[in-house]
């Protein structure tokens, strides 16, 4: 687990919160919805990542994982 996505080597966040180019990541339909502008979806993306989980949280997710639970919505 890693604290934020940004940290996650795989993550798209570069691509969507930041407007990095990545070749492998095209906008999907719920992310062109955040905005009407390229700036405006990447804020409201980074707005998503706002909220920390605690370590409780974390533990709960890292347990159902190593389980092969799934766990999300």
């Amino acid at each position: 687990m890693v604290g934020h996505p940004a940290q996650y080597r795989w993550s798209s966040y570069d691509a969507n919160a930041q407007g990095v180019d990545n070749a492998i990541i095209h906008a999907h339909e719920q992310y062109l919805a955040l905005g009407n502008t390229p700036e405006a979806r990447q804020a409201a993306y980074r707005g998503l990542f706002k909220i920390k989980a605690d370590d409780n949280e974390l533990d709960i997710i890292s347990c159902k994982f190593a389980l092969r639970y799934i766990t999300g919505s």
